[in-house]
């Protein structure tokens, strides 16, 4: 299955990604060669296997949540590039 170097200049716009016509080929043949495989993994027969959510047993290895001491403020933000009082400043990324 090809897909378009449309399709892939559409991509790579959405990641900010310069690409030059011979990467956006190379792509193309690229993730057509993925989806692909990905199709030929659809004509599985999986009518006798049971559905998984991990292929091993997990289990939640966190500690249990405790109140804690912390670093001062001032170690905290003396490496800061910028800070105001008790916070760091940071450029804005939202307009």
């Amino acid at each position: 299955m090809a897909i378009e170097i449309k399709e892939i200049e559409h991509l790579a716009d959405l990641a900010r990604l310069a690409l030059s016509e011979k990467e956006k080929e190379q792509l193309s043949r690229e993730v057509g060669q993925m989806i692909e495989f990905a199709d030929k993994l659809s004509t599985l027969d999986t009518t006798d296997t049971d559905p998984t959510m991990f292929a091993a047993n997990v289990y939640n290895v966190f500690r249990e949540d405790e109140a804690m001491p912390s670093l001062p403020t001032a170690a905290i933000l003396q490496n800061a590039p910028s800070a105001d009082m008790e916070c760091f400043v940071v450029p804005k990324t939202v307009e």
